[in-house]
């Protein structure tokens, strides 16, 4: 779960933006994964914290499913 990590590591963004320039979109996995907002915005992304997909997450499947269609939204 989320709450239980202690050490986390940040993907390395900055490398992304050199090898993928047009990708302008980043989705999260739930908010724990979502933390890096200032450090994306800086880079130029827009960031999008979906619902988790863990079986912990106790919103209903309906609910999941908006959430996660606000991805083609974007697009």
């Amino acid at each position: 779960m989320d709450k239980d990590i202690t050490e986390s590591e940040l993907n390395d963004f900055k490398t992304l933006k050199t090898t993928s320039p047009r990708l302008r979109l980043i989705c999260f996995n739930g908010q724990k994964a979502g933390e890096s907002e200032r450090l994306l915005r800086s880079l130029g992304y827009l960031k999008l914290v979906l619902p988790s997909s863990s079986g912990a997450n106790r919103r209903n499947q309906e609910e999941r499913l908006r959430c996660w269609n606000l991805i083609r939204e974007r697009l």
